[in-house]
């Protein structure tokens, strides 16, 4: 294993790395490397077969191995290596191993993608003059981890005053107020 800093490319310049197994830290306490993509790219170029991601968090954070593009085509890069992160907790037992000399790991995963319901809420307060024209509010809620209200429990609360003040009225458009799980798009057939 190899501490590699931020995993930026200037971080890798004069460090033998070559099929090694890197360890980045995240940058700071937001969620720089939360597309991990580019990383991964960066890495496997450089001849890495692994990347440890060390979130500052006392947890483990996911991390998404797409690029951060919304474009479907460059959505997720060529090259990429497999990639764990690890909390700053499990972090410190790491690095004292690396710092003892204990360079030689290997990453084993155990994950699973269980089927799960998922339930999508919804209102439609009715327009007085153009019943069809539709306004959309949307918003999602993942409060799995710190922090839950800004991702994303202000716009549940959001969704939930506007019901309470326009409820009593009559706008002049359909407003439908959509509270979907995660960052999961809405099907349109869940709108009707």
């Amino acid at each position: 294993m190899v501490y590699v800093g931020a995993g930026e490319a200037k971080d890798y310049e004069g460090v033998d790395i070559t099929g090694k197994i890197v360890i980045l830290c995240e940058a700071s306490l937001g969620f720089s490397n939360f597309w991990l993509g580019p990383y991964a790219q960066e890495a496997a170029e450089r001849g890495v077969i692994g990347m440890i991601v060390i979130h500052p968090f006392p947890w483990p954070y996911r991390m998404s191995m797409g690029a951060g593009n919304i474009n479907i085509e460059r959505r997720f890069v060529e090259r990429q290596v497999p990639a764990v992160s690890i909390s700053a907790l499990d972090a410190l037992v790491l690095m004292r191993h690396l710092g003892e000399g204990k360079t030689r790991a290997f990453i084993k995963v155990d994950s699973a993608l269980p089927d799960v319901d998922s339930t999508v809420l919804g209102g439609v307060i009715q327009a007085s003059r153009w019943p069809v024209e539709r306004v959309a509010v949307i918003g999602h809620r993942d409060t799995g981890y710190l922090p839950g209200a800004n991702d994303n429990g202000s716009s549940l609360g959001c969704i939930l005053e506007i019901a309470r003040v326009l409820g009593k009225r009559r706008p002049l458009r359909t407003i439908e107020l959509i509270c979907s799980v995660a960052e999961e798009g809405v099907s349109p057939g869940a709108l009707q």
